[in-house]
């Protein structure tokens, strides 16, 4: 008779944090840590493992496509010129970089 063999189980800690000048400073990767902000709050979870992660070649093409379209909405906020024109363009709440950024993936989307 065979026994089957358990992986081992990968613990996901997540903490919620007391708001303070410090902590609202930071969000993103800060180690094997990773902090997220939320409408109520910061939160401290664990980094995921992707290392077995195998991306398909439509994940592959969506993420090229999402690199140039935020080098695309760099360069906008890096030229004056180009960041005034879309200044003008902006929705109430929405900020230069975003719009371009939609922009370059609508344009995309549109096209493709």
């Amino acid at each position: 008779m065979q026994r089957s063999v358990k992986k081992p189980v990968t613990l996901r800690i997540m903490a919620k944090l007391e708001t303070n000048a410090l902590i609202n400073a930071f969000s993103g990767r800060l180690g094997n840590m990773i902090l997220k902000k939320y409408s109520y709050g910061v939160v401290a979870s664990s980094r995921p493992d992707r290392s077995n992660v195998k991306l398909s070649k439509k994940q592959k093409n969506a993420n090229r496509n999402f690199k140039l379209a935020v080098a695309y909405a760099k360069s906008i906020i890096n030229d004056p010129k180009k960041r005034e024109v879309y200044k003008k363009m902006l929705k109430p709440g929405k900020s230069v970089y975003h719009t371009a950024l939609a922009e370059y993936l609508n344009k995309e989307k549109t096209e493709g």
